[in-house]
């Protein structure tokens, strides 16, 4: 299981990967050592999408040190989390975080006044996992963080931050589950990833599209892709204006760039 970038701006494709090793420990239980030989490896990765697939059987023991989400199962996910850990994108596993106590709530004040107009509800709310997005707002709020991030780096650089175009959202959304399918700049009905542009009715000049897969959270794939010359590149370009982001449940993520 590898994580992968792609860019394009005029037809240029980029792809990269980097798997190395490292180990994670929680109390006697060594999470992701699946096989049990007191360290965190690519073997360890590669029982986990073996078990997934159905072509190999864990203990009792070892479902417990590959469930590393702590969801209370073995999947693909937790292939993913083991990968992550080898590189060094992350230093404990999920179940290594969770609280051993429950949080206090704070008691909650009655307004002493009732609002004369409804709030008008925020089309973003606090979803920054892609593989617990569920609704329309989860895959909205993770593009906008994403938005929000390029933005940021923009005007570190010096360079005209962007307006994020939702005819570019439905488009890039387009894009992001149609990666799943096929991880390329080329739509699976071989045209490119541009005429999902125009189906969305955008009109620009010229355009970028970046794409990876298998990263978790908005930071995670926005570090990915700044350290990716082309993607940067695109990132940083500052004949865009506007842009868009779209997300998959699959771990796909599509940027669109665009000037208008």
């Amino acid at each position: 299981m590898r994580k992968f970038l792609a860019t394009l701006l005029t037809g240029a494709i980029a792809v990269s990967s980097v798997i190395t090793a490292g180990a994670a420990n929680s109390d006697s239980i060594i999470y992701g050592d699946v096989n049990n030989d007191k360290k965190v490896s690519t073997a360890d990765a590669v029982l986990v999408m073996r078990n997934v697939l159905g072509v190999h059987d864990l203990s009792a023991d070892a479902v417990v040190r590959a469930d590393v989400d702590g969801s209370g199962s073995v999947t693909i996910i937790d292939s993913i989390y083991i990968l992550r850990h080898i590189c060094g994108n992350i230093d404990k596993f999920p179940v290594e975080e969770k609280p051993t106590e429950a949080p206090t709530q704070k008691p909650t004040e009655k307004p002493t006044q009732k609002p004369t107009e409804a709030p008008v509800e925020s089309p973003t709310n606090d979803c920054d996992y892609l593989y617990v997005a569920n609704t329309d707002k989860d895959y909205y709020t993770l593009s906008y963080k994403v938005f929000e991030i390029v933005n940021q780096e923009r005007i570190k650089a010096g360079v005209k931050p962007l307006k994020f175009n939702n005819d570019m959202y439905k488009a890039a959304m387009v894009r992001a589950e149609e990666c799943e399918k096929s991880f390329s700049h080329t739509r699976p009905n071989g045209t490119s990833c541009f005429t999902a542009l125009q189906e969305a009715g955008v009109k620009y000049s010229f355009a970028g599209e970046n794409i990876a897969w298998g990263y978790g959270t908005p930071k995670d794939v926005m570090e990915a892709w700044m350290k990716s010359e082309g993607h940067k590149n695109n990132i940083l370009n500052p004949d865009f204006t506007d842009f868009a982001c779209g997300t998959y449940k699959s771990g796909d993520w599509t940027q669109f760039f665009c000037k208008i």
